[in-house]
């Protein structure tokens, strides 16, 4: 009697300890496993994702980043109405959300849009042209391409007679951002030639930045402003209109541009927002990587909002 209690002493022993090699094995090999008993495992080449205990708690697996706390839930909202996929999902999340972090963006990009700052923010250098015209603050004013060149990572390059349509007009938009006093516009130019503009023209004066020679910015203006040399247009070019009579023009978060010049402007004054679309790209041969739509934005808010950009765009390999 004593034998076989002692036998099957051992017999349990052994089981116990082949199990628990099963186990680690389990967990320690990424490839070639099936289901076996409590754990879940992948096949083939794919790595596995998920294991599971007995008792149904899941917990990450070999080849399965844990999660660092990054990541937002504006991200997610809009990255559910694209294509993107991979290193282009980190790439946005991480505008996206540095955005959120600077509170350039309050809003959840769907109801409430960008919140109080941006109408319209279109990320023009990315994998593909469907997911470039998205604004990322809402499924509003996508945009329509009438016939220019899209590049992957670099973004439409402009054609005579054609533009990208944004069908955001600030005059019959429900409750814009962009105002007669205040409101703001912007590029990422990728040419150093020709002209580089996002504009909507109607009556006296017009809300444009473009450059040809020098740099212009116009933002509600009237009359209409002159412009700053510059001695390279490319990098982000933002125009704001801060008050009645207040203007400002920056080149990459400065207001002193590329070759020294500072942009200082007098008292403009302002007129009622024209009722006529925005539209970009509508003058010269060149290449836009980004545009934005929205209220005044303050030096801080430049700033904040050129570093975002800048890593977004070093990430994309845009100069």
């Amino acid at each position: 009697m004593m034998k076989r209690l002692l036998l099957a002493l051992i017999f349990v022993c052994f089981a116990s300890v082949a199990q628990a090699h099963s186990t680690r094995e389990s967990f320690s090999n990424f490839y070639g496993y099936k289901a076996v008993g409590s754990l879940v495992k992948t096949e083939g080449k794919r790595p596995i994702k998920f294991a599971q205990l007995s008792g149904g708690f899941m917990f990450p697996g070999p080849g399965t980043p844990h999660s660092s706390g990054g990541g937002c839930s504006q991200a997610t909202t809009f990255l559910a109405r694209t294509s993107l996929t991979g290193s282009d999902v980190t790439n946005y999340t991480n505008l996206i959300c540095g955005m959120v972090t600077d509170g350039l963006i309050t809003g959840d990009l769907s109801t409430t849009g960008c919140g109080s700052l941006f109408d319209v923010l279109y990320i023009l250098a990315t994998a593909n042209a469907t997911d470039a015209l998205k604004n990322i603050c809402g499924t509003n004013f996508t945009g329509n391409n009438t016939g220019l060149t899209f590049t992957a990572y670099s973004g439409f390059t402009a054609v005579s007679g054609q533009l990208l349509q944004t069908n955001f007009n600030p005059s019959t938009a429900t409750s814009p951002n962009y105002t007669q006093n205040s409101a703001h516009i912007s590029e990422w130019n990728l040419v150093n030639s020709g002209t580089t503009s996002i504009d909507a023209t109607a009556g006296t004066g017009e809300n444009t930045i473009f450059a040809s020679g020098s740099i212009n910015s116009r933002v509600n203006d009237n009359p209409e402003s002159s412009g700053f040399s510059a001695s390279d247009f490319r990098g982000h070019i933002l125009g704001n209109r801060s008050s009645s009579t207040a203007r400002q023009l920056y080149q990459n978060a400065s207001t002193t541009l590329i070759g020294g010049t500072t942009a200082t402007y007098p008292s403009t004054p302002s007129q009622a927002v024209n009722n006529t679309a925005f539209s970009l790209l509508s003058l010269g041969d060149h290449t836009g990587a980004m545009a934005s739509i929205g209220a005044s934005l303050n030096s801080t808010q430049v700033t904040n909002f050129y570093n975002r950009l800048r890593t977004y765009m070093t990430a994309v390999g845009v100069p």
